[in-house]
């Protein structure tokens, strides 16, 4: 079932997505950090399709998804996706990066444009995918037509793969985040710290990946503050293969901090933080999750 949209959602957007800069912007400044050097990457598997080009109007071009196949899809029809911008939805709010198209206008996922549409999503409008979750070797080729910002290498074998068909793509390098289970739970996925650095010497060798960072999930908890020794850890690891020089000085990414505890996240050193719920509180959820 396809549920209706409206451009009266564009200020509950709005809303949402202030209040998670300004908290971002907030704990930077609690920490002697600049807020320009925290990256938010806008998790959107629950967000319904036709509120991504609002997003993307509104200066958000880094989305997350955490699987492969619904990357896919919606890379497919968000790009796709043709309408002229409208003045009318600006007129009210302050000035955004771009003026979004009506969503009346935004086809439902079900319902996808035909091939021959001339794309929408350039420049200002273009998305910059990133998967954020785990990744399967023989997935790789698929994912990289479309999503070139990897945060779940956890093997040397995927690492290797990513290589390997990007080369075969002739594409540009693939950016990656090492995931590590700094947590220890059983349940994650990621390499266990100890594993690092056979991990980063073989991946530094690799031609067609550019190394940018540490990810990590904080175990849940309704507590955010539970969530800073993972977070400071990872910190500390990242400092340390860098001072061995294990990897170059460029390595300084710390991908970690979601909807319950990004603020704790940006405290600790996050410069990606990956946020979901708190931008869909109060909208239409996907119609085309798995």
């Amino acid at each position: 079932m396809t549920i209706p949209l409206s451009n009266d959602l564009l200020p509950r957007l709005r809303e949402n997505l202030a209040a998670v800069r300004g908290r971002i912007a907030d704990a930077a400044r609690r920490s002697g950090r600049d807020p320009a050097d925290v990256h938010l990457v806008a998790v959107v598997k629950s967000l319904h399709i036709g509120l991504l080009p609002l997003l993307l109007a509104e200066g958000v071009r880094d989305l997350g998804e955490s699987r492969v196949q619904q990357l896919i899809r919606r890379a497919a029809v968000l790009a796709r996706m043709q309408s002229p911008p409208s003045n009318k939805l600006a007129e009210s709010s302050p000035p955004a990066p771009c003026t979004p198209p009506p969503l009346a206008a935004l086809p439902p996922v079900s319902n996808p444009p035909p091939e021959s549409a001339q794309p929408l999503m350039t420049g200002a409008f273009a998305p910059r995918w990133h998967m954020i979750g785990h990744l399967q070797r023989n997935k790789v080729a698929d994912l990289l037509k479309h999503c070139t910002r990897i945060h779940a290498v956890d093997s040397e074998r995927l690492a290797r793969e990513i290589d390997q068909r990007a080369a075969q793509a002739n594409l540009p390098d693939v950016d990656v985040w090492i995931e590590v289970n700094i947590s220890g739970e059983a349940a994650k996925h990621g390499i266990r710290p100890s594993e690092l650095d056979a991990l980063l010497t073989v991946a530094v060798s690799l031609p067609h990946l550019r190394l940018r960072g540490l990810m990590t999930m904080a175990p849940f908890s309704e507590d955010p503050e539970s969530a800073r020794p993972h977070f400071a850890n990872l910190r500390r690891l990242r400092d340390d293969v860098v001072r061995r020089g294990v990897v170059p000085g460029s390595f300084r990414e710390l991908s970690m901090g979601m909807s319950g505890d990004y603020e704790v996240a940006v405290s600790e050193g996050a410069t990606h933080v990956r946020v979901g719920t708190a931008l869909g509180l109060g909208l239409p959820h996907a119609t085309d999750a798995p």
